[in-house]
């Protein structure tokens, strides 16, 4: 008998076959820099995530009263993490790469990065100390984690650029960061600009804003859905900008019709406050994978059924299979239908799963034990689907 958890779980039980669709986390940050202490008492703390739920909880594990905790350090980290749970944030791993006597280092964060390619968790990569790097070190590390986006899809990067400098033009660090972005894996990454003012001991602190839209990102998630835009959201904990971006600015920030290469603004609205205005990834020509929201839903959803076919290895490859597998997860995306999350007046202009020889797989991949499985989902207009492709090498008797 089939068993029904809506809006995102569909048990299907038989006599020989049960399984169900379970949600992934999609947004669970993972913040890569330095830290005051990268030794406890002997046990060496780098390169190791460590799961925090509160910035007491990061204090107690990587500030010493030699460090105090805001404003002195020279180092982006610990107030990025203060502003994602300011702004919205629940869960967050730290990964340490090293301490605040050390110069930044390209080494160091690819290896942050690296440290991570295990883990089932993590969804977003941050690394706001990264910006302490020169400007082609800086390019090459965001190039990097974009990378390990595409090769993990399930995650997605948050990406910061150099600050305003005084007397600088206000678009150059945006051409710079333009310019040392490379052209591949744009989807899986966006951007945010300018700088924000944080109060600090010392007065107002400017920090990069990656932390705090990780914050928004968490947010949207819970009071609205991940295929929502994070985006017309206030900022928590941010007193003002390290500028003040018109609308004729934020044109040059959106449209890059030379590389394509969008960049999200924060803006001042008075009466409003201090707005994250964009929701765009860096892949800003590319109609199919334009919106930071449409990458992530879908790719939260592509894992979330993989993660959850895992044992269909096990089973036979047959008609039986193949008609169950396009009921549970025709099922699975329903719920997401139902809420909203696909356009569409019919499911049939929202989704569509194929799986079976003759549409999916021929007698020669029966033959080499492949199971595949086409999944065309519409985020942005009905009937415009995006293709995905699952294959599963099956397990012979």
């Amino acid at each position: 008998m089939a068993k029904f958890k809506y809006p995102s779980v569909y048990v299907e039980e038989s006599s020989n076959f049960s399984f169900q669709i379970t949600e992934k986390a999609s947004t669970v940050p993972a913040f890569i820099g330095y830290t005051a202490i990268t030794n406890d008492n002997g046990k060496n703390l780098l390169f190791q995530a460590f799961k925090i739920q509160s910035i007491i909880e990061f204090d107690s594990l990587f500030e010493s009263d030699e460090n105090p905790p805001q404003g002195h350090s020279g180092f982006y980290l610990r107030d990025s993490v203060q502003l994602f749970f300011q702004n919205g944030g629940t869960i967050c791993y730290i990964v340490p790469i090293g301490n605040y006597d050390q110069n930044p280092s390209q080494i160091d964060f690819n290896k942050g990065l690296d440290c991570l390619d295990d883990s089932k968790k993590i969804t977003v990569y941050l690394f706001p100390d990264a910006v302490l790097l020169n400007e082609f070190e800086l390019g090459e590390v965001q190039r990097y984690a974009l990378a390990k986006c595409r090769e993990f899809p399930n995650r997605f990067c948050i990406l910061d650029m150099k600050n305003i400098a005084d007397n600088q033009d206000i678009y150059q660090p945006i051409k710079i960061f333009r310019n040392h972005m490379g052209t591949e894996n744009l989807k899986f990454g966006a951007a945010y600009t300018p700088w924000l003012k944080i109060p600090s001991t010392d007065g107002l602190l400017e920090i990069p804003a990656s932390g705090a839209i990780a914050g928004i990102y968490v947010k949207t998630l819970s009071q609205k859905g991940i295929w929502k835009a994070p985006a017309n959201v206030s900022l928590n904990g941010v007193v003002d900008l390290t500028y003040d971006y018109s609308t004729i600015d934020q044109e040059f920030l959106t449209l890059d019709l030379v590389q394509g290469k969008s960049i999200n603004a924060i803006r001042k609205f008075p009466g409003r406050g201090i707005l994250v205005w964009g929701a765009r990834t860096l892949a800003g020509n590319d109609g199919e994978w334009r919106y930071v929201n449409m990458v992530r839903f879908q790719n939260h959803l592509i894992a979330s059924i993989k993660n959850s076919l895992e044992k269909v290895v096990f089973e036979p490859n047959d008609a039986n299979l193949w008609m169950t597998l396009k009921v549970v997860i025709e099922t699975y995306l329903y719920g997401y239908w139902r809420n909203g999350a696909f356009p569409g007046r019919k499911t049939e202009e929202a989704y569509f799963i194929k799986c079976g020889l003759g549409s999916t797989m021929t007698s020669q991949d029966l033959a080499e034990g492949k199971l595949i499985i086409w999944i065309g989902m519409a985020t942005m207009q009905p009937a415009e689907f995006s293709l995905f492709k699952l294959e599963f090498q099956m397990v012979s008797d």
